[in-house]
């Protein structure tokens, strides 16, 4: 079904066409007059009446002004200057008109060139139909000429058809590239990590989604999103790194610390009070279970003490 606009370009290129028709018929119809009239009697169109025309001897065409308009093939410059203005007008117009209609052409062939598919389907299914009409009158220069139609129709769709799956494959593989540096670049973009930040991606598809309805491709708009994002959330993450590490630092620090009082602990401590240094001057430790009855009984209270832990 044809659409309202169409239908308005259409009528009027039509008006334009009538109109330049009834022009050039009105044109014919004053050439025909003027000949009646003999206004274009070439005969009498002598160098003196073109001068005079021209508004060249002044003097002489006041002189024999009488003589030369009894003349049948005289053209009165008033006259002249009226047929004149009336046809630059009237080109003028025509080549107005014919402006308008080429525009109006070229719009309506930019509009064919933009139907959906469907009607480029329905096109190709009528020109098939009258082909095996051709073939059947048997026609053959017609059914060459819409085999051509026909296969230059199905050329051109295939070749769209390859240069949609070549562009769709180019951007998925930006893409692909795009996704793989941006995690590289910043980890915590990761949503499948464990250091993934949920309010960083949800701002980062946020900040895609606005770039790509500006224009920009989908890996030049992760890429943009995502060093915005590194500006307002990698911040904070330096910030808990930098922290973990003071604390390291501190816990060392106090490590150290007790280290060194430890050591001027025991530094402080007095030396033990066992009259000499080795096993000789302490004497060896006696087993209490290696002596018999008789033996332990022998021994001084003050070993006894010693082997009992009485002593501090």
């Amino acid at each position: 079904m044809p659409k309202p606009n169409q239908n308005t370009e259409e009528q009027e290129e039509l008006e334009i066409e009538e109109e330049l028709e009834e022009q050039e018929e009105e044109q014919e119809e004053q050439e025909e007059e003027a000949e009646d009239r003999g206004d274009n009697a070439e005969p009498e169109l002598n160098e003196r009446n073109l001068s005079a025309v021209a508004g060249e001897e002044e003097e002489e065409q006041e002189e024999e002004e009488g003589e030369q308009q009894n003349r049948p093939g005289f053209i009165p410059k008033g006259r002249f200057d009226e047929v004149n203005n009336k046809l630059k007008s009237e080109q003028e117009a025509r080549v107005r008109l014919e402006e308008r209609l080429r525009l109006l052409e070229e719009r309506g062939g930019s509009k064919k060139q933009d139907e959906p598919a469907e009607e480029q389907q329905v096109d190709v299914k009528a020109l098939r139909r009258q082909r095996n009409q051709a073939m059947l009158d048997g026609d053959l220069d017609k059914v060459d000429a819409l085999d051509e139609q026909i296969d230059a129709i199905v050329l051109q769709k295939a070749l769209e058809q390859a240069r949609a799956e070549d562009t769709a494959t180019t951007v998925q593989r930006a893409f692909a590239e795009a996704v793989a540096d941006v995690i590289e670049q910043y980890p915590y973009l990761d949503s499948r990590s464990d250091a993934a930040n949920a309010d960083a991606i949800d701002y980062v598809v946020a900040m895609r989604n606005s770039y790509m309805a500006k224009g920009d491709s989908a890996a030049d708009a992760l890429r943009k999103a995502a060093d915005k994002a590194g500006k307002l959330f990698a911040p904070a993450a330096a910030e808990e790194e930098e922290s973990d590490d003071q604390r390291q630092k501190q816990v060392s620090m106090r490590e150290r610390l007790a280290l060194k009082r430890n050591a001027e602990t025991a530094r402080r401590q007095p030396p033990p009070m066992n009259g000499g240094q080795g096993n000789r001057a302490t004497g060896a430790k006696l087993d209490p279970k290696s002596l018999s009855d008789e033996e332990f009984g022998k021994l001084p209270a003050k070993v006894k003490r010693e082997m009992r832990g009485d002593t501090l």
